[in-house]
């Protein structure tokens, strides 16, 4: 699908989709959504908290994790000895480890994209699912 790629400044961003929205129709312009991962450090914090683990020891453990954003728990265990030293030692540990592996990667929350904004000449839902927001933006 072609597309044009035009950057607004953040503080008139609001006026600008508004303007398109009644140019072109509330049912033909909707915004992006963006889904947040769960990375190795944020599920680990999540998993322990569920786990009503001690934020100290489970900030101990995510600190633990190497600062790459393309790391993962496996890796980590491979690169960061005291990881894999907590793991083997502390049975509390390898289970919100091994819960963490199984949820790492999956989707943790969905948002609006900042800006990005698409528009076509037919309803957007009878193409895909949309929700609308309390700022009444299809998604």
């Amino acid at each position: 699908m072609p597309d044009i790629d035009v950057d607004f400044e953040q503080n008139r961003r609001d006026e600008v989709i508004a303007y398109v929205r009644r140019k072109y129709g509330e049912d033909r312009v909707a915004q992006i959504v963006t889904f947040g991962k769960l990375k190795a450090k944020a599920v680990i914090r999540d998993v322990g908290r569920v786990l009503g683990m001690q934020y100290a020891e489970v900030d101990k453990i995510s600190k633990l994790v190497p600062a790459d954003p393309k790391m993962t728990l496996k890796k980590a265990l491979e690169e960061e000895p005291r990881l894999a030293e907590l793991r083997d030692k502390d049975p509390q540990v390898a289970r919100l480890l091994e819960i963490a592996e199984s949820l790492e990667g999956l989707n943790r929350h969905a948002s609006t994209h900042a800006s990005a904004c698409s528009s076509r000449r037919s309803r957007w839902r009878i193409w895909c699912r949309c929700s609308r927001t309390r700022r009444r933006t299809c998604s």
